[in-house]
């Protein structure tokens, strides 16, 4: 074919894709983009996840994520990954006899000072406290 038909072609492929881009035809909806959020920080929880990186791995602004996210689970990104993280936090402390410094990072928190920080105010107890009261309540269970 000739170049100025396929130009011609290309221009018309370009205004389509455009179209479709624009009217939001390829836009996953609300619940399948939530869903796939929390898939995907339950798979990458220990890993450094900002919301950017959302954005780009789901090619959706931030107040696409953030609006899905919130509509379908009445909660924040950063809200619903705080809990995974102690949820995990607390299994670990729980279940192993890592240090606390290894269970932070283990947990996706690059900073023990932090993670004790978010633990406490989350739990009420530092991670020590919440593994040494776990320890005696499972010791006194055991003695009864």
């Amino acid at each position: 074919i000739s170049s100025e038909r396929f130009r011609s072609f290309v221009n018309i492929m370009n205004i389509c894709a455009e179209y479709i881009t624009l009217s939001g035809r390829l836009d996953l909806p609300v619940r399948d983009l939530a869903h796939m959020i929390k898939k995907y920080i339950h798979s990458h929880y220990a890993e450094r996840i900002s919301l950017d990186d959302l954005c780009e791995t789901f090619r959706c602004s931030k107040s696409t994520l953030m609006n899905s996210f919130r509509g379908v689970y009445n909660t924040t990104i950063n809200k619903y990954l705080t809990d995974v993280r102690i949820a995990r936090a607390r299994h670990l402390l729980a279940e192993t006899e890592d240090s606390i410094r290894e269970v932070s990072m283990s947990c996706g928190f690059a900073d023990q000072g932090y993670f004790t920080k978010v633990f406490s105010a989350e739990t009420g107890f530092s991670p020590t406290e919440f593994r040494t009261r776990l320890k005696k309540s499972r010791e006194d269970a055991f003695l009864a």
